[in-house]
């Protein structure tokens, strides 16, 4: 049974309208549990929310889980402008290195959310590969804006898309890795295989 929303939040505030508060406990759960292995009740009971508030903001468990990925993809959009600051594309992909080992430590890091959320859906055929598609072809044109502009300055002798694809492979390959492992040695080896892509 859902929880009874207690009218306030933790900080004594208005309590959260239960469309926030859905979307909040869907994004933990599915990051941390996967899509498939969380059933909507878990999800409402964690939101403190009923299903009737499920079904005003949601058609079903797929729309949420399309909500997930938009706002998961989002997050790494948020993440990717941020590092993006740093002229140097080295540096920028070290400080991602390092944020993912900090969340890695924290446990708290569960590999890449689109990859994940591609694995965990493959039964339901193709519904989620146009949001999935959506958000990976955003975070594909942040970095090759990103690498076009830097090669600008002659720091860069590398054609921009292409090694923005190569990037989230070097990215998407090293996560799996240390999903399998759970040694950071394979995190520190995004940092190491792009140096090795830009000195090729």
């Amino acid at each position: 049974m859902a929880r009874k929303p207690s009218g306030k939040n933790h900080s004594g505030g208005p309590a959260e309208k239960p469309e926030i508060r859905i979307r909040k406990a869907a994004d933990r759960l599915f990051y941390e549990q996967g899509f498939e292995a969380t059933g909507i009740n878990r999800v409402l009971d964690e939101a403190g929310a009923h299903k009737q508030s499920l079904y005003l903001h949601f058609e079903s468990k797929e729309d949420l889980g399309r909500a997930y990925v938009q706002t998961r993809g989002a997050q790494v959009m948020d993440l990717l402008r941020t590092l993006t600051r740093k002229k140097d594309p080295v540096a920028m992909v070290e400080s991602w290195v390092q944020i993912l080992k900090r969340q890695a430590r924290n446990q708290s890091f569960y590999g890449c959310p689109l990859a994940n959320f591609s694995a965990q859906t493959l039964s339901h055929g193709n519904s989620f590969q146009p949001v999935l598609k959506s958000m990976l072809e955003e975070w594909l044109n942040l970095l090759g804006e990103y690498f076009r502009e830097v090669s600008k300055t002659g720091k860069l002798d590398a054609e921009p898309e292409k090694l923005a694809r190569q990037l989230i492979m070097i990215y998407e390959g090293n996560t799996q890795l240390f999903l399998i492992t759970r040694d950071t040695v394979w995190l520190d080896r995004i940092a190491l295989d792009f140096k090795d892509l830009l000195a090729a």
